[in-house]
């Protein structure tokens, strides 16, 4: 078993190789405190600052808290940076970090409406949309009465944005249903199937919420995760809907 002194001489190194690896990516590092150095990382990728541990307590059951706070901040922050990191040592989070890339990054940009089935616009849904840290958040909540059985997110086109380091962008050609990735985490459903595809154009594709028995109101809350598969940019679309 190590003893405190190699733990504590490990743990030097690791702040070190942690910080050379943060400069690496162009981020000026200097004498920040070690609990800042989450944020360093998520600067990285232009990611918006969290509040890190305190580290004003003398004691050292404070010390030990404000560490392990900095270390699981740190790995939030790199795994936020799009790099995997699990359950390895924290002495190997330095070569996470160096796994980041840098610049281009990238938004997604959609062009969408709700539907019923029958192609009809829906109106009255309530909600927002915004961009927070690259990823493009829609969140709507629906409750309506209609006849049909189905709602239909219907998008027209989805573009991807490029973003360089000095904050210029280009805007990309509309990209095709066999682009993305589709994942589905529902807090709560009833009486309802969700599925995907794209119209026979091929021009747009859709996220379909299906009434399993037409006669029955149907419910689904949760979030839908559009991921782009070539660069990882994704689109949040968090649904309330009632019918």
């Amino acid at each position: 078993m190590s003893t405190i002194a190699e733990k504590l001489t490990l743990l030097h190194r690791t702040k070190t190789d942690i910080k050379a690896a943060i400069e690496t990516k162009g981020q000026t590092v200097g004498n920040v405190i070690f609990s800042q150095y989450a944020n360093k990382v998520r600067a990285i990728k232009g990611l918006s600052p969290v509040t890190p541990p305190s580290a004003s307590t003398a004691d050292v059951t404070g010390k030990l808290n404000c560490l392990n706070g900095t270390k699981a901040d740190i790995k939030t922050a790199i795994e936020a940076c799009g790099v995997p990191v699990g359950s390895i040592p924290f002495s190997q989070y330095a070569d996470k970090i160096r796994a980041i890339q840098t610049w281009p990054t990238y938004e997604l940009m959609p062009d969408y409406e709700w539907q019923s089935g029958y192609g009809d616009v829906l109106w009255g849904v309530q909600g927002e949309e915004y961009v927070s840290d690259r990823i493009y958040v829609i969140d709507n909540r629906l409750t309506y009465e209609t006849d049909d059985d189905d709602v239909v997110l219907m998008f027209k086109k989805i573009e991807r944005k490029e973003i360089n380091s000095s904050g210029g962008s280009i805007i990309g050609p509309a990209l095709n249903y066999r682009d993305f990735e589709f994942s589905f985490d529902a807090s709560y459903e009833y009486n309802c199937g969700v599925d995907t595809g794209e119209t026979s154009s091929a021009k747009r594709f859709y996220i379909a919420f299906r009434k399993d028995d037409i006669q029955v109101p149907m419910q689904w809350n949760g979030v839908i995760w559009i991921t782009d598969k070539n660069t990882g940019a994704k689109i949040k679309i968090i649904v309330e809907l009632i019918n």
